[in-house]
């Protein structure tokens, strides 16, 4: 049965390195560009400004994630920055 297996992946091992090295180009050149690499954030200086805001109002987590109609795990994240 691994022998199978493995006979079945094998021609998939250079397709996958070769998707590896055109993540690692794009890394490289979105870098280069002096941009930031990953997820945009949701929040921009405004949006956390009134994370903040919400924050210093005594408002929970939670609250804040309601209001804003994001998850709490992102506002967390966002106030601990």
């Amino acid at each position: 049965m691994r022998f199978v297996l493995a006979v079945l992946a094998w021609p998939q091992r250079p397709k996958r390195a070769a998707i590896n090295e055109r993540i690692a180009a794009a890394r490289e050149r979105v870098e280069a560009e002096g941009r930031k690499w990953g997820r945009p954030s949701r929040f921009d200086a405004a949006g956390l400004a009134r994370v903040k805001a919400l924050r210093v109002e005594r408002r929970s987590i939670r609250e804040i994630a309601v209001a804003l109609k994001v998850p709490r795990s992102t506002v967390a994240r966002a106030l601990s920055t």
